[in-house]
This record gives structure tokens, C-alpha cells and sequence, in this order.
């Protein structure tokens, strides 16, 4: 049987804050933008709260371009604001802009 204490806890560490980020890439960028997101995954990772990174299998498209998903989780809204507005991922999507096609950003909240 399990207590009310790790009931609680457990419930508090199964939702997160989330960001879905799409990555448009030309198929020919395709090693290069990779080693780029693995830089910004290990960025996101020196943050407060931050949990894991889901990657998704990339998604060819018939323009000649790759879509890239990957799923950010954060214990909190705030730690994900934190990371979202830190300078940090701010120069990492600069750094990037020479692989990547515009980006869609949606936040996933526990409501």
C-alpha cells in the first residue's frame, strides 16, 4: 500500500511543464543541426528543474526539408520560463538560425 506522503509526491512528479519544439531543417543540414540540438539539450539541462528531453524520430518531408520534434520537460512553469527566457538558449537559437527554418513553440501546462 502506498502512503498518502509518497502518493502525493508521485502524483507532484508525474506532470510537468512542457515545450514542443519543431525544428524545420533542410535535409542537407541535417548532421550539422543535430550536433547543434544536442548543445542546446545540454544546455536546458543545467538549469533548475529541469527533468528530461523526449526526441522524437525526425519526420522527412517532400520539400527537401526534416522536421525535428523535441519535448522539454521542466518540474515547474517557472523553471521552464526561467530556461525559456535565459540568455543561454537565447545565443544557443541565435547560433542555430543557420540551420533551421522558422520554429513553432507551444507550452504544455498541467492544469
Amino acid at each position: 500500500m502506498v502512503s498518502l506522503d509518497t502518493a502525493s509526491a508521485l502524483e507532484s512528479q508525474a506532470f510537468y511543464s512542457s515545450l514542443v519544439i519543431e525544428h524545420i531543417v533542410a535535409k542537407d543540414r541535417s548532421a550539422a543541426f543535430q550536433k547543434w540540438r544536442e548543445a542546446l539539450i545540454h544546455t536546458a539541462s543545467r538549469h533548475a528543474g529541469f527533468i528530461r528531453v523526449d526526441r522524437c524520430p525526425p519526420l522527412p518531408c517532400e520539400d527537401d526539408v526534416t522536421k525535428w520534434y523535441s519535448i522539454v520537460h521542466f518540474d515547474s512553469p517557472e523553471s521552464l520560463d526561467h530556461w525559456i527566457e535565459s540568455k543561454e538558449r537565447k545565443q544557443m537559437l541565435e547560433s542555430g538560425q543557420k540551420f533551421l527554418e522558422p520554429i513553432a513553440l507551444n507550452r504544455l501546462r498541467r492544469v
